[in-house]
């Protein structure tokens, strides 16, 4: 018997054949792009397809499941094709959910700094409550809460960011995108009866929708206008005292994408010296709070986490090497015979209060991980995108994280709880 020929394709099959191979090309560019380091992965569009991964994924898995219907009743002769061709789109779909590099990085107890066992116990301060008074005894106090907030050059309204900081008790407030105009306004809705100290970024005609600024509680210990060197707004440093620490908060906002992925690229990157410069003024803890237009989907960023310091020539700007030659020579570091400085170990804030079950949605703290704070101005869709964060080097622990929306800007803030690791919390963490 002459086998039988398999039936012409029908105009919904051809549809779902040609649904079916632009997933497949879809999904598998978004999985090299999440792979590409260096210079590799500075070039258009490769940032901006990184950053769409997780939500391409999360909508590619109804899509695939309302195809795998279609197919079926497109070939009903070809029952166990279809269910193979499905079960292949869906794996690359939750490949791109649950990605192994995208989980929580370590935090290594070797460079782990705790309270001294001679400091007195401070008073368990409110959670992210309304505070009581404007003045802030960070002294006495067992947790400061950073506020982050991307101004939108400078258009967020000023009498909503004095409000979040009295009613949150806000320690420190690190703003980007900020002008001149918006600095007055502050001033004028009274942020030095909360937040009198400050430091605005040196200008350096690199500025990528204003500057930064960092204020804070208390007299600064070291203020300081402009720290690494990156390719976009500088990055302003203030120190001071709390928690029984010297702590250094900074501001930063490397480039978008968009105005220049290999700006980009190196602005994230050179911030990995930024521990070390800071730790070098006897700083006890640094935190490193703004708009990273990236996230853990970017390697890039990713590599800013791993506590490495990059090559020289990174550094100065050429991305001539890749992230493998930049592993080696981090750990060529770390193995040498004598003494090399280390660069502590930065953690997003986002992996230490999902670890503490801090209650984001399901979907922020599952594919996320942190609340996503862009964009915030849109009347229909969410916030979709985790680009704002608050990073902190491992003498710091993340117990409260959220959003805030601000009226005027273009992104949520973000607001961390932050307190000092304490030897048990070592034990738990190892």
């Amino acid at each position: 018997m002459a086998p039988q020929a398999p039936p012409p394709l029908t105009p919904l099959g051809i549809v779902v054949l040609v649904l079916c191979v632009l997933t497949v090309l879809v999904l598998s560019v978004l999985h090299v792009c999440l792979t590409l380091t260096g210079k590799l992965g500075w070039h258009h569009p490769v940032p901006q397809l990184a950053a769409l991964a997780v939500p391409v994924g999360l909508v590619s898995l109804p899509v695939e499941l309302v195809g795998g219907i279609l197919a079926a009743v497109a070939w009903p002769h070809a029952l166990s094709t279809v269910a193979l061709v499905v079960a292949l789109l869906l794996a690359l779909s939750l490949a791109l959910l649950f990605r192994p590099d995208f989980s929580r990085p370590p935090r290594t107890s070797s460079t782990t700094h705790s309270v001294s066992s001679s400091s007195p116990r401070p008073a368990r301060s409110s959670s992210l409550s309304p505070s009581s008074s404007p003045f802030r005894q960070l002294s006495h106090s067992e947790s400061v809460v950073v506020m982050s907030l991307n101004c939108r050059y400078g258009r967020a309204q000023a009498r909503e960011i004095v409000t979040a900081v009295s009613q949150h008790n806000v320690s420190a407030l690190c703003l980007v995108e900020a002008t001149d105009q918006l600095l007055a306004a502050l001033d004028d809705a009274g942020i030095a009866s909360f937040l009198p100290h400050r430091v605005v970024g040196a200008k350096n005609g690199k500025e990528n929708g204003g500057f930064n600024v960092v204020f804070c509680a208390v007299p600064p210990l070291h203020a300081e206008p402009s720290s690494v060197c990156i390719p976009a707004a500088s990055v302003p440093v203030l120190t001071f005292r709390a928690l029984g620490k010297r702590i250094a908060v900074a501001a930063a906002h490397p480039y978008s994408p968009q105005r220049g992925a290999k700006e980009w690229g190196l602005g994230i990157a050179q911030l990995s010296a930024l521990p070390s410069a800071v730790f070098a003024r006897h700083a006890d803890a640094l935190v490193i709070a703004g708009d990273f237009n990236s996230n853990v989907s970017h390697p890039t960023f990713r590599w800013l986490l791993s506590g490495g310091l990059l090559p020289g020539n990174y550094l100065d700007g050429e991305p001539e090497v890749s992230f493998i030659a930049a592993r080696a020579h981090s750990r060529s570091r770390r193995q040498a015979s004598s003494p090399v400085p280390h660069s502590p170990q930065l953690i997003d804030s986002s992996f230490e209060a999902d670890k503490r079950g801090v209650k984001h949605s399901f979907l922020s703290r599952r594919f996320f991980r942190s609340p996503a704070t862009f964009p915030a101005n849109w009347p229909v869709l969410p916030a979709m995108m985790e680009l704002d964060h608050v990073l902190h080097t491992d003498a710091l622990k993340c117990t409260e994280l959220r959003s805030l929306r601000i009226p005027g800007s273009d992104h949520k803030a973000l607001l961390a709880r932050l307190e000092v690791v304490k030897p048990a919390d070592e034990e738990t963490a190892d």
